[in-house]
């Protein structure tokens, strides 16, 4: 997990992290990015909840080769969520 503080800021840093260190899947917090932002990163889906003030949200960052789809928590109050379901090789 990855506190960004305004990570529309800090995107190329955030894509030469993933680079870099091959990653498949990154949870960022402290987003800060407004709804009516958008924010993509190429070779990868990304999952977000924003707040539509002050400081927070969350985004999910998921390798397109990773096997994932979206998935919904429900009944979750007063959190800022994001969950997607991996399917692993071999059912593991």
């Amino acid at each position: 997990m990855w506190d960004a503080i305004f990570v529309k800021r800090k995107k190329l840093e955030l894509v030469n992290f993933f680079s870099i260190n091959n990653l498949d899947i990154a949870a960022i917090t402290e987003t800060k990015v407004a709804p009516k932002h958008r924010y993509s990163m190429s070779g990868n889906c990304v999952y977000r909840a924003d707040r539509n003030q002050f400081s927070g949200g969350v985004v999910l960052v998921v390798n397109n080769h990773v096997c994932h789809d979206q998935f919904v928590l429900t009944n979750v109050v007063n959190l800022e969520t994001i969950a997607v379901c991996l399917y692993l090789q071999n059912n593991i």
